[in-house]
């Protein structure tokens, strides 16, 4: 992180080892659980975080990627969707499925205002939607 002050290092470091914490329980709790138990697990636990832009977010959450073992794209799309709402930001979860030589393969990707933002892949379209999982940005409560 070249030009930046070492307290932007510092706090950028800090975004990162938060995504790769939320990264690391996820591909735990898949490992461990059923999906739909993941999914509820990670959507009570989300908190309200200050705003940062979108691409601050995706850079810190690509960098902690290279960090986790077996990081598939449903835990990186678990993952990014949960980081995501706690940043205030609304996304989709698709998993899909496409034929290749005889053998189906399954995908998950996760967009953002119809833009995929984790899990993309060339030939994404190829995939057929089996299911979308939504979520609603988590926005602070007025009190």
């Amino acid at each position: 992180m070249p030009g930046l002050s070492r307290s932007s290092r510092l706090r950028q470091s800090g975004y990162t080892l938060e995504a790769l914490f939320v990264l690391w329980g996820v591909r735990l709790a898949l490992y461990l659980l059923p999906y739909h138990r993941v999914k509820r697990l990670f959507q009570r636990s989300a908190h309200v975080a200050p705003r940062r832009s979108l691409a601050a977010v995706l850079t810190n959450f690509r960098t902690a990627v290279h960090f986790t073992p077996k990081a598939t794209c449903l835990v990186q799309a678990v993952a990014g969707q949960h980081l995501l709402a706690s940043y205030g930001y609304a996304s989709v979860l698709h998993l899909g499925v496409a034929r290749a030589h005889g053998k189906f393969k399954a995908h998950a990707w996760l967009c953002h205002s119809d833009v995929p933002v984790i899990g993309t892949i060339s030939n994404l379209d190829e995939y057929r939607p089996l299911g979308e999982y939504s979520t609603v940005a988590v926005t602070r409560r007025l009190s």
